[in-house]
């Protein structure tokens, strides 16, 4: 075998290995950690879009040294995020905080972001304006 063909071997190795990587949390700083977060959200259904993101700010909210919070986070899929959100969710409204007390349950309170967040994209589509004026006339 020829030092060629060991060093491609080598290099697609590292590749490999380098890019496994692409769907866990990255908590080596706050700005790498958002970076993360933004590429898994952008690479999820909105049911889950919506799972991850309330799970990503709940963490942040709970742990108020940023250090704790990016230790926790490190290395994590979407999943594993998802879980320890949907837990901090259970044990919130256990604790009888009261912003968690409107919804029945985690799934409820899912469906219900995912409607509100419907709603404002409707609500933010520009309306028909027919009194405006026009280059367009009617024959």
């Amino acid at each position: 075998m020829n030092l060629f063909t060991r060093l491609l071997i080598v290099l697609l190795s590292l590749s490999f290995f380098a890019c496994t990587k692409g769907n866990e949390m990255n908590g080596s700083s706050m700005k790498s950690a958002n970076r993360s977060a933004s590429y898994i959200k952008n690479r999820l259904p909105l049911a889950q879009r919506i799972e991850f993101e309330f799970s990503f700010w709940t963490l942040l909210d709970e742990h108020k040294d940023q250090q704790a919070f990016l230790q926790a986070i490190d290395g994590k899929t979407h999943l594993e995020i998802i879980d320890m959100g949907r837990e901090l969710f259970n044990t919130r409204k256990q604790d009888g905080q009261e912003e968690y007390q409107k919804f029945a349950s985690w799934e409820d309170m899912v469906t219900q972001f995912s409607e509100d967040r419907t709603n404002m994209k409707k609500e933010q589509q520009p309306a028909q304006r027919r009194n405006q004026p026009t280059v367009l006339y009617d024959f």
